[in-house]
């Protein structure tokens, strides 16, 4: 899905901060009061909630309360989905930046200044990222994303998305007319829409990350996409993502691809059955069993061949 450039003669902000939200009021507080709290202005920036038909509780009182005619709020007229809805959030925007930032997570001081100085000093480059730090509900800090730092310095080298998720949408923004001209989310994905998006907007238009953890993750109970993790579905989502990957990139390996696939499948059948969970179980074990095969001869492979070595 691409997007129509915002007419000439419109007055555009510098940021777009799109807030996305689905039955989360009770976190959205505390997201709106972090963007505030750096709020420039709304000739600098956009601060927009837009709701995918919540069903449990009604965000746009929590924005009138909060924002005071500050924030604006929409509705979409039935649930679109996620995807389709951070699609929406790219298109009711209007600012050169845009920050798609969930209704569970949250910035901390310095997120806009930092990221609009270093979209500033690069203004060429598409993505710009910076560390998130992982909360639990209560926001306490259980960890932090790994550091990259070959995207320390801009680059369109997008090989550290190949086999892992280093970026979260709290800690990413990207300009509007990268959107405009090499499309929204892909709505195919629900599980790593990201993952595809980060690794287009890098490879395509390039990214720079400051090492800082700016942004914050929150991780509870059920996270979205977990059913599609107990019954490993999202295993089929991320084996297509491999196949753009592989299409994209010569150097994309299936090899490591499918080691990670077999590790990931094992660990997750390893959780659910300590909990009790045969479904969750079985599931992910089907698929450590289909890609574990490989993991295994590989490991043999190896250990055979330190051994040979050994004895030479």
């Amino acid at each position: 899905m691409k997007f129509s450039p915002i007419a000439d003669h419109v007055a555009r902000p510098k940021w777009s901060v799109m807030i996305p939200t689905y039955n989360c009021a009770e976190t959205l507080r505390q997201t709106l009061q972090s963007v505030l709290v750096q709020d420039p202005g709304p000739a600098v920036m956009q601060i927009e909630v837009v709701d995918n038909c919540s069903t449990i509780d009604r965000p746009e009182d929590l924005v009138q309360e909060l924002g005071r005619g500050r924030v604006l709020f929409h509705r979409n007229p039935e649930n679109i989905g996620p995807t389709r809805n951070f699609n929406m959030c790219i298109e009711r925007s209007q600012g050169a930046l845009v920050h798609i930032l969930h209704g569970d997570d949250f910035v901390r001081p310095g997120f806009y200044e930092r990221l609009g100085a270093l979209a500033d000093l690069h203004p060429a480059v598409a993505l710009y990222a910076c560390r998130a730090s992982f909360v639990d509900f209560s926001g306490t800090v259980t960890g932090v994303s790994r550091q990259l730092p070959g995207l320390e310095s801009a680059s369109r080298d997008s090989s550290p998305f190949y086999y892992a998720t280093p970026l979260q949408y709290v800690g990413v923004a990207i300009r509007r007319s990268f959107y405009e001209k090499h499309g929204g989310f892909d709505t195919s994905f629900t599980f790593c829409p990201d993952c595809e998006m980060w690794d287009r907007a890098v490879s395509l238009g390039g990214g720079i990350m400051l090492p800082e953890p700016l942004a914050c993750y929150r991780m509870y109970g059920q996270m979205n996409g977990s059913n599609m993790v107990r019954t490993a579905e999202h295993f089929k989502e991320l084996d297509r993502l491999a196949s753009l990957y592989a299409q994209r990139h010569p150097d994309f390996s299936w090899a490591r691809h499918r080691k990670r696939v077999a590790r990931e499948a094992w660990s997750q059948a390893e959780r659910y059955r300590k909990s009790g969970d045969t479904d969750g179980y079985a599931a992910n074990l089907h698929y450590f069993k289909n890609y574990g095969t490989l993991l295994q001869k590989t490991r043999l492979m190896t250990k055979r061949f330190f051994k040979n070595l050994a004895g030479s």
